[in-house]
């Protein structure tokens, strides 16, 4: 009984976040990898939040249940008959009737299981799509690293023409261009079509060189940097595209 129902609700989640999406048209980024997807999507969010109305995920779902709830922007209700009323409610109200000021949505996309992503790209159609790394670590239903970067590459291939597909320039199973209608970009430091150069590690974090001007970071590691090369690119898309309605 639980499975037939954790299936109507995923169900019916899918189909209120595509009213909604198809109601709003928001821009759509969707960040999926191994690891530094969720410091990305933060760096995105905080860059573009300076200057657009923007909505992400707050909390970390299974993808299924995730994606759908962070575009409805519901918080799922666990075990609580009485919270799952509520957010259904919530759902088809906020999918059907209510018009959204958001213009743009950034996602996390999570793979587990390797029929999530098709299901993923099944509600989303991303307009621009991040791919962080591919690392064997975190192989759960993939016969191999190679299926898994296989599996992300999906993302990009769904990107339309008008649209942006970042790829870590360091990553040799995402070195070959994925067949994608939209401009592929690889960003990395001091490798890549867009790089960060003489980066130091100081006492109050991360210092580099970016575009001819230097750059400071409150946060440590190198993945901090390939963050805000991912961010920067995607502000500089938006600041000269605008959010265009599909």
């Amino acid at each position: 009984m639980r499975r037939i129902l954790a299936k109507f609700l995923v169900f019916y989640l899918k189909v209120c976040a595509k009213a909604y999406l198809r109601r709003n048209q928001p821009a759509v980024i969707a960040v999926t990898g191994t690891t530094n997807v969720y410091d990305t999507k933060q760096q995105i969010v905080s860059m573009l939040d300076q200057g657009y109305k923007v909505r992400t995920s707050k909390k970390n779902y299974s993808a299924k249940f995730g994606v759908p709830a962070s575009i409805l922007n519901v918080r799922l209700g666990g075990d609580s008959a009485v919270k799952w009323v509520k957010i259904c409610a919530q759902s088809f109200v906020r999918g059907f009737f209510i018009k959204s000021k958001i213009q743009i949505l950034i996602l996390e996309l999570a793979l587990k299981w390797q029929t999530d992503m098709n299901y993923l790209l099944s509600i989303v159609k991303p307009d621009i799509a991040v791919i962080t790394n591919v690392i064997p670590s975190t192989l759960v239903d993939y016969k191999s690293t190679d299926n898994l970067a296989s599996e992300y590459l999906k993302l990009a291939n769904a990107v339309p023409a008008r649209g942006l597909v970042l790829l870590n320039a360091h990553d040799e199973r995402l070195a070959k261009r994925p067949v994608s209608k939209g401009t592929v970009i690889y960003y990395g430091i001091e490798a890549g079509d867009i790089q960060a150069s003489d980066v130091k590690q100081t006492s109050e974090g991360m210092s580099f060189v970016y575009q001819g001007q230097k750059v400071t970071l409150p946060r440590f590691g190198k993945y901090a940097v390939l963050a805000f090369l991912a961010g920067s690119q995607i502000k500089s898309f938006f600041d000269k595209y605008g959010v265009k309605k599909k």
